[in-house]
């Protein structure tokens, strides 16, 4: 006899929680997969390989994909878009945020 995964189980190696932990580690702070594959292995014991990780991040960008489109859609139609400037300093050198 052959069980069965009931409708709310993820497919693949991770589940929706890890692959929003490797879009945090790679989006927020600007890891690398191999950052990204030493604090999956320090923080939970998992190990991934460099594919697995790329592999998630595109399917989390694919997941984003409407989302951003239906941002840009409205910025688009909006009457009125504010903008700001913030400077800010990172390893001696001075960028700019524009929002």
């Amino acid at each position: 006899m052959k069980a069965t995964l009931p409708d709310t189980a993820p497919s693949g190696q991770m589940g929706p929680n890890l692959m929003s932990q490797i879009a945090l580690f790679s989006g927020q702070y600007h890891q690398s997969i191999g950052n990204i594959q030493s604090l999956l292995q320090e923080i939970y014991g998992l190990r991934f390989s460099t594919g697995a990780i790329s592999e998630a991040q595109g399917r989390i960008s694919s997941m984003l994909t409407p989302l951003h489109q239906a941002i840009k859609v409205h910025v688009r139609q909006a009457d009125v878009i504010f903008a700001d400037e913030t400077s800010h300093q990172r390893d001696n050198e001075s960028r700019w945020m524009w929002l």
